[in-house]
């Protein structure tokens, strides 16, 4: 274990502190959600599950995922069209299958999955650089895509498409190629948006677009996000303070929104502290996926590395209004059982990769 990079175990160490405390200063004014205690301690169940299988994962080579990666890819598909289909539903939203007192959110697990399987399919392919090779990769990405889109939960399917580009650039396609895509994913925005996207899904892209041209109440979410990122000045209100005390005044603010949490009880201090440790977590782990020559290993280090940064870039963006609310949450400090295990499973991948993966002269 002395391969270990202790610079990502601390930094999400201090990130998952920060999501205890902030939980704990706003579980009291979550609405409809269980009393204080029962949220608070699901959380640390979720936290020491994750833990757990976090140093479980960093054991075996990373190699051995070789073997399962189709096949967890298509359990999980499967997992994803069963939600959609008959799933438990969550304000207008079907993601989540009810196991005991938990549920289970399978798309959060399809961003592992479509890493394993694209890192897979990718490790050895010698048509990358064309077209025609793109296209096995494209539809291991688009399926999930679709079917997550349709439950309807743009925040996750969002995410899989970065880290398709990221992925198939790192396994050798050409630069001219992903700009084609590009283009044809810019053309087609319109359709998306006019056929695909349901009516508040809408509200949102307007009212980040144009915010004069939509009613108050539809910006009402990224407006009091921003006012009470603001409250917090440079040190901060004190967590449990200020205007997060008056109920309902940020909506989502144990989930989506509890980077304003922080923003107002701690202020630009402990804002830029919390934002550090997830730039020294991103940067360590593309050292990891950089200084791999091996391609499953260095695939699967960029593909898990991407969908966090993407997820800490929309979410923090979403909070001070430079990107729309789209539902995505903050790593590691957000909420959710699904989310809190699936980042720690892609930080124990990244972390394998560096621990098991030995230099040869051929890579």
């Amino acid at each position: 274990m002395e391969k270990v990079n202790w610079k990502i175990i601390i930094s999400i160490s201090v990130l998952c502190i920060f999501g205890i405390i902030s939980l704990w200063t706003v579980a009291p004014l979550v609405p409809d959600k269980e009393p204080i205690k029962q949220t608070f301690f699901k959380q640390l169940v979720f936290m020491l599950i994750s833990t757990i299988v976090l140093l479980a994962l960093l054991l075996p080579s990373y190699r051995y995922a070789k073997r399962g990666c189709y096949i967890f890819y298509f359990i999980i598909l499967v997992l994803l069209i069963y939600v959609t289909i008959t799933g438990k539903d969550i304000k207008g939203a079907s993601r989540w299958i009810p196991i005991g007192p938990f549920m289970l959110q399978p798309s959060e697990f399809m961003k592992l999955a479509i890493v394993l399987a694209l890192a897979r399919f990718m490790m050895y392919q010698k048509n990358i650089s064309t077209i025609k090779g793109l296209i096995g990769p494209f539809i291991l990405a688009v399926v999930p895509m679709a079917i997550v889109l349709k439950q309807p939960d743009l925040g996750t399917a969002i995410i899989f498409f970065p880290v398709l580009l990221a992925m198939v650039y790192v396994a050798g396609a050409k630069v001219r190629h992903i700009i084609v895509i590009l283009l044809l994913c810019a053309i087609s925005i319109p359709a998306i948006y006019t056929f695909v996207l349901k009516d508040y899904q809408r509200e949102r892209f307007l009212s980040f677009i144009m915010p004069s041209k939509v009613e108050h109440d539809k910006r009402y979410h990224q407006d009091q996000a921003i006012k009470v990122i603001g409250a917090g000045k440079i040190l901060g209100t004190g967590l449990g303070e200020g205007m997060l005390t008056e109920p309902y005044y940020v909506p989502e603010r144990h989930t989506d929104s509890i980077f304003t949490v922080i923003g107002e009880g701690t202020g630009f201090i402990g804002s830029t502290i919390l934002l550090i440790c997830f730039i020294v977590l991103l940067y360590q782990s593309l050292l990891i996926a950089y200084s791999t020559r091996e391609p499953f290993g260095k695939l699967i280090a960029t593909g898990m590395t991407t969908f966090l940064a993407i997820q800490v870039i929309i979410n923090v963006g979403m909070n001070i209004g430079v990107a729309p609310i789209t539902g995505i949450t903050l790593p590691f400090v957000s909420y959710g059982g699904s989310s809190l295990l699936t980042n720690f499973i892609a930080v124990a991948l990244i972390l394998n990769v560096g621990i098991h993966y030995v230099p040869t002269f051929s890579g």
